[in-house]
């Protein structure tokens, strides 16, 4: 009869108890670092640690199981202890989970003996895959969420201003590299939606500030995005209105600026 190696799970990984899957590490593809509880005060710490020798070994092989877990892909990582992180993976028996972690089998088997148990129960032990509920089989045990909305397109305003500064741009550098579509919940599209809903700018004077921000000596190298065009709204709409300074003329258009400001006249 073929020998079957038990399937092991830590308790809890999605548990806000247990500290050990939080929020935005929920999101990340492949983990770089894993978070724990930092209390050292509860029972199954003291008893994990019952002895100073073992229990510090103990401790440290719990921390390489969670690793472990931790290192599995988004869609799978589920606190299963399996070579593909699901809970029909090959088992990760205390051999191969010590060659990942580079400690001793005796002392991961050790720490698998102790997390099993009741009073500790840090880590489930199920013998076959047929002792596994049903449920845990379907998947992981985060509730699952409503799928996301489609973005909404792009509103005409914030279209136009992705648009004329593409042409602001590219008429003072033909071969800059722009956006060549825009949405409205990814990179310019979404910058210039915030700028006039969130920021509650006005579209007719932000093509105005946008007219002096690719005309201007100064801006015009400055500002190479929505973003920064956003980021800058408060400086360049108070250096448009300030004017000229002590009476000197502007040389904001002049040449070809001054043929460039001609195609933001017409503000929708």
């Amino acid at each position: 009869m073929a020998r079957t190696d038990p399937i092991y799970r830590i308790r809890g990984w999605w548990d806000k108890s247990h500290y050990l899957e939080i929020g935005k590490s929920s999101e990340v593809v492949s983990k770089h670092y894993q978070t724990f509880k930092i209390r050292q005060d509860g029972g199954g710490y003291i008893e994990l640690l019952d002895d100073c020798e073992g229990g510090e070994r103990r401790y440290a092989n719990w921390i390489a199981a969670c690793m472990i877990a931790g290192s599995q892909a988004k869609e799978v990582r589920n606190g299963w202890l399996t070579e593909d992180g699901t809970a029909t993976g090959r088992p990760l028996t205390a051999r191969r989970m010590s060659r990942k972690a580079r400690t001793t089998v005796e002392g991961m088997q050790d720490m698998l003996d102790h997390a099993t148990k009741p009073e500790i129960d840090w880590i489930v032990k199920y013998d076959s895959a047929q002792d596994i509920p049903e449920e845990l089989l379907k998947g992981c045990e985060v509730p699952a969420e409503d799928e996301p909305d489609e973005p909404e397109p792009l509103s005409k305003d914030a279209l136009d201003l992705c648009e004329k500064l593409v042409k602001g741009m590219k008429r003072n550098d033909p071969k800059c590299k722009v956006p060549t579509a825009f949405r409205s919940d990814k990179g310019w599209g979404m910058a210039a939606r915030l700028l006039l809903t969130r920021d509650g700018r006005d579209h007719k004077e932000a093509v105005d500030v946008l007219r002096f921000a690719v005309t201007s000596d100064f801006w015009r190298s400055n500002i190479l995005s929505i973003k920064k065009f956003r980021k800058q709204y408060p400086t360049l709409l108070l250096q448009m209105k300030r004017g000229p300074i002590n009476g000197k003329a502007s040389k904001q258009a002049t040449g070809q600026n001054a043929e460039a400001a001609d195609e933001y006249k017409n503000a929708k």
